[in-house]
């Protein structure tokens, strides 16, 4: 019996012996890359988000304790009104005075050298931009709501519209227009306009069924005499109370709109908030081609959608439409549906299946292609 308890301990203590082996060869075997992987996640980062987060919170609380009122007083509302009047008296004054936008920019610069030194949480990307090759410039819509003119090597930049924001710009574009330089700014609510780079800014009429609800996801001027812009806007259906996707057009370069279309249910359309894009092309002036969840159209002359072509999707929603026209003057189409890539090479007639693609889409700008060659694809 002892001799049994004896044996039992000396394969006990072999057993805790062969385990202290076991990790000191482990421990030395680790690779110092896989050091890290024993080093304990820091919590900094996360604590900070959530302080963050609170302090939004609590910020947003105070906001609304401040603007305490009757449950009837929409104080955001009247908070929008008094903003709008004041552009809207300023709007008024630059007409009537004023008209020399070089010489008051000129006036209001800051002089001095300025050194970019950067933050660690600022929001600044460019939504959207436009070339003007003629005189050396480029113009770019920011995130804030600010217009930017500097030259085309990336210099002299300047704010053309400080005293009018315009926040969600997604189409920025300048032509020729009745003697004028006309630039046109188009964001989820209205199009803005200004013949004299962002002096004098005057929003357009027709839209106002769309700014009391609704949004314009897409807009595109024709390369054409009288340069038609085309919006594509979701709106509210309160007879069938379901969306209401719709086509705005504009012949007069964006002072008003006519809505032409409505792609409900009862005409054939897939209704939603995602199911049709429009896109043409602004250096040929051609057709203007719709899609909708895989049927694809081309807007005749009687602003009515004629079907030319169907890629029979695998999902639904997520429509975006891109294009050009090629060397031989043929139009190439390119349009995602869900995830995927269908891709046309004779105008719309004929799809081909390119799979699914990388990523999703930040915005509609997110996904675009050469106006020149069918094989050039950004997202």
């Amino acid at each position: 019996m002892i001799f049994k308890e004896k044996s039992f301990l000396y394969s006990e203590k072999s057993a805790v012996l062969f385990l202290i082996i076991l990790f000191f060869i482990s421990v030395l075997s680790i690779k110092e890359s896989d050091i890290s992987l024993l080093v304990p996640i820091p919590t900094e980062v996360i604590n900070k988000k959530k302080d963050r987060k609170k302090f939004k919170d609590e910020r947003q609380e105070w906001m609304q304790n401040m603007h305490r009122a009757d449950p009837d007083v929409n104080w955001k509302k009247m908070d929008q009104d008094t903003r709008l009047n004041k552009i809207s008296v300023k709007t008024l004054n630059r007409k009537r005075g004023q008209t020399d936008h070089q010489e008051n920019n000129i006036e209001r610069t800051i002089p001095g050298q300025w050194y970019e030194r950067g933050s660690n949480n600022q929001a600044g990307r460019i939504r959207t931009a436009d070339v003007d090759f003629e005189n050396n410039q480029i113009y770019c819509a920011s995130s804030g709501g600010n217009i930017w003119r500097g030259s085309i090597e990336g210099t002299g930049w300047e704010s053309l519209n400080d005293y009018y924001q315009i926040k969600g710009i997604h189409l920025l574009k300048r032509f020729s227009y009745n003697n004028f330089q006309r630039m046109v700014m188009v964001n989820n609510k209205d199009c803005y306009r200004s013949d004299n780079d962002g002096y004098v800014i005057e929003g357009a009429s027709g839209l106002e069924s769309i700014q009391d609800w609704g949004w314009i996801f897409r807009s595109v001027i024709k390369n054409d005499e009288s340069h038609t812009i085309y919006l594509g806007a979701i709106e509210w259906d309160y007879s069938l109370w379901t969306y209401l996707p719709a086509i705005y057009k504009s012949l007069d370069g964006g002072e008003s709109f006519t809505r032409i279309l409505e792609l409900t249910a009862a005409n054939g359309f897939v209704v939603g908030t995602s199911n049709f894009d429009l896109w043409t092309s602004q250096e040929s002036g051609g057709l203007v081609y719709v899609i909708n969840d895989g049927k694809c159209y081309m807007l005749s002359s009687d602003d009515t959608l004629i079907l030319i072509g169907d890629m029979e999707p695998s999902e639904v929603g997520n429509n975006i439409l891109i294009g050009g026209v090629d060397e031989s003057n043929q139009i190439y189409l390119h349009a995602r549906v869900g995830s995927q890539l269908y891709s046309s090479f004779n105008g719309g007639i004929s799809w081909e299946v390119k799979g699914d693609l990388p990523t999703g889409t930040l915005t509609i700008n997110s996904f675009a292609c050469a106006p020149n060659n069918p094989d050039e694809i950004v997202i």
